[in-house]
């Protein structure tokens, strides 16, 4: 019986002893791994830093998050190698794995995989009462302010309002999406 219990012993030493490496991570892990967020000052790169500090703590090296324009570089990013983790909305990653939309002419990308869900993400058109805007129709022929080239609703207002047959005016911006003349924004 001691004999069969020293044998367990060892046998629980070795497998903990195996076990050992593949704590601190395989040999070819990089030191630390990238989270490819959005802006600042947006959801993604605020909601990035709790999501980076969580995996940090959980795979034991560092995580850190790195501002991009959002869910398109976010994937070109990941596509290249520069990023191991990145937030992107689901219509924007079928358009890249289908190399459709957005990313038609370019390969399919089939290096990003999905892990969760984050949030559901509306969309808001906000605009001064005195602007005279009182439906999307109204908006049309206004500047549209769409947040950065690679964000969200820098992809999605384009083709809203494109299958709506309302001609707007887009710009990009570091700024959400804001539907107003430049100069009435600092009145409101």
């Amino acid at each position: 019986m001691q004999a069969l219990s020293f044998r367990f012993a060892a046998a629980l030493v070795a497998m903990l002893g195996l076990l050992a490496p593949s704590i601190a991570g395989e040999p070819n892990w990089p030191d630390q791994m990238t989270l490819g967020t959005a802006s600042p000052g947006g959801t993604y790169y605020v909601y990035g830093e709790g999501v980076a500090n969580i995996l940090t703590r959980a795979l034991d090296m560092p995580v850190v998050r790195q501002a991009t324009e959002g869910p398109l570089q976010n994937i070109e990013l990941m596509e290249a190698g520069q990023i191991q983790f990145g937030f992107v909305t689901m219509g924007v990653a079928l358009q890249a794995w289908n190399a459709s939309g957005v990313w038609t002419g370019r390969a399919p990308a089939r290096a990003m995989r999905a892990i969760f869900p984050m949030y559901d993400t509306p969309f808001q058109f906000l605009v001064l009462q005195q602007s005279g805007i009182r439906s999307i129709a109204d908006i049309a022929g206004k500047h549209l302010g769409v947040g950065p080239h690679g964000g969200t609703s820098a992809t999605y207002a384009p083709q809203f309002f494109s299958v709506l047959n309302v001609r707007t005016r887009v710009t990009n911006s570091q700024h959400k999406s804001v539907i107003l003349p430049r100069r009435s924004l600092w009145r409101c």
